[in-house]
């Protein structure tokens, strides 16, 4: 794999890794919030693309990884920004290939939805892992008195993710609370492969039950009580992302 900076379109600069950009299908792939491009799933989610036939792009979100912003910038505008500037950079000035994939984890799971549902030129295709439909719920259960003075007072919070610490802008949490992502994406024409754990006491069944139903959506569970999937059996993830690629 190589390394990169793509440049989105507020001059923000995002750490990448790429391959293989030169074959007919390219996937763009965005990680868990509070992990990065270099994650153990993510390394895994490589060595899957390429064995199907895929080139890819994979970034830092802002804050993340390599990404050297603090993260106040991230709000779903901002990442659908992100995205369009890591598919420029992948598809360069003259390639055109036979389909585009986009793979993205928890909270980049659902901006995706987003990005594919406002942007006409995007690719129609996305696997989606954990994507926290539901995530203000438990969000707003972790955020402490203390966290949501500051949110009021400041216009942000700061949260340690992974050992590091990150802020959250008022923009992130509003666009969190009050998007409605079935609404949004009612009468949408997408293939979405959504895969979830089995027993992540995260998320809720029904809301992508309910969710399926709306965008037929395609639901696979995979044995594993973790929302980042750390506990899953690889050869079980294997088979369910190659099949969701196919």
């Amino acid at each position: 794999m190589r390394k990169a900076i793509i440049t989105s379109s507020d001059g923000t600069q995002l750490p990448c890794l790429y391959e293989g950009l030169s074959r007919k299908k390219l996937a763009v792939v965005s990680h868990f919030f509070g992990e990065s491009k270099d994650s153990d799933l993510n390394k895994s989610i490589y060595k899957i693309l390429k064995d199907c036939g895929y080139g890819f792009v994979a970034f830092d979100l802002r804050g993340h990884g390599d990404q050297e912003d603090d993260g106040s910038s991230l709000e779903f505008e901002t990442f659908c920004q992100d995205v369009s500037a890591a598919e420029e950079y992948m598809l360069g000035k003259d390639r055109v290939p036979e389909r585009i994939l986009y793979i993205g984890e928890g909270l980049t799971g659902l901006m995706l939805i987003w990005y594919l549902s406002l942007r006409n030129r995007a690719g129609r295709n996305a696997v989606l892992i954990n994507p926290d439909l539901d995530l203000f719920t438990p969000l707003s259960q972790e955020i402490s008195d203390e966290q949501m003075e500051s949110l009021e007072k400041n216009g942000y919070i700061t949260a340690d993710i992974g050992g590091r610490e990150f802020t959250a802008s008022e923009y992130l949490m509003d666009d969190i609370s009050f998007l409605d992502m079935l609404g949004l994406y009612r009468a949408k024409s997408a293939d979405l492969t959504m895969i979830i754990s089995s027993d992540d006491p995260f998320i809720r069944k029904q809301s992508y039950e309910r969710f399926a139903a709306v965008s037929f959506a395609h639901v696979v569970e995979v044995r594993s009580s973790d929302h980042l999937l750390g506990d899953c059996d690889k050869d079980e993830l294997v088979s369910i992302l190659t099949s969701a690629l196919d």
